[in-house]
């Protein structure tokens, strides 16, 4: 029986809500129910690489990984608040998105995915930045992210930005940037 995903809780305000003078091209705005669509699939072409080995028939696939995004889904929603999910557009148009749960002294960015045309146009970057801006203009101390031990991209990326890695582990690497850290 399918249950209808939960909705997006109101932005809890941790990103601007300008998009920096830096970057006009693009900007993000609160995630909705009609985003959701645009969400799997963003997270199904993420996603679907990893699996392509098993041979499985495409619906069977897309079956997966719809429930792989739905249970993805319930669990940000109801272990992240207070919250900002955002939906990451370039041009008007959806591309990405960045999640970010903080506390009183961090951000923790619970995601941040782009779709794969946009990566490597230093959007990432740019996101990445607008986070740790808003941690010093907040006077909140870190980020916080967890990367796959495999993105060597990602990894490179961050550590580019002043994150260090706090625990390395066979699945994910944990890293930080400190406010105040200059990369």
């Amino acid at each position: 029986m399918n249950h209808p995903l939960p909705a997006f809780p109101p932005r809890a305000g941790w990103m601007p809500d300008e998009t920096p003078a830096s970057a006009p091209a693009f900007s993000w705005r609160a995630a909705t129910g009609d985003d959701l669509p645009f969400l799997r699939e963003l997270y199904a072409q993420h996603r679907a690489p990893e699996f392509a080995a098993l041979g499985w028939p495409e619906s069977m696939l897309r079956t997966f990984l719809d429930g792989q995004f739905d249970m993805q889904h319930r669990n940000y929603i109801a272990c992240y608040t207070p919250a900002d999910f955002l939906v990451v557009l370039r041009e008007g148009r959806a591309v990405g998105r960045l999640y970010l749960y903080g506390t009183e002294d961090a951000i923790h960015i619970i995601d941040i995915l782009l779709m794969p045309s946009e990566r490597g146009t230093g959007m990432g970057t740019h996101l990445l930045r607008t986070v740790q801006d808003a941690v010093q203009r907040n006077g909140m101390q870190a980020v916080s992210l967890q990367v796959d031990a495999h993105n060597h991209g990602a990894q490179r990326l961050y550590a580019r930005l002043g994150f260090a890695c706090e625990d390395v582990g066979d699945v994910q690497w944990r890293m930080r940037w400190r406010a105040g850290v200059t990369a």
